[in-house]
């Protein structure tokens, strides 16, 4: 359950960030860019 459950605050934070910046979707490069270097 636990990789389920990290894996669904992940996914909700994003939507949240995408919501708050009206979908830009350099936000979405930016914290997956951020997120892919932070679990390296």
């Amino acid at each position: 359950m636990r990789d389920i459950i990290d894996g669904a605050i992940v996914g909700s934070h994003f939507i949240n960030l995408m919501r708050e910046g009206n979908y830009n979707p350099s936000i979405a490069r930016e914290y997956v860019a951020r997120f892919k270097k932070d679990i390296q």
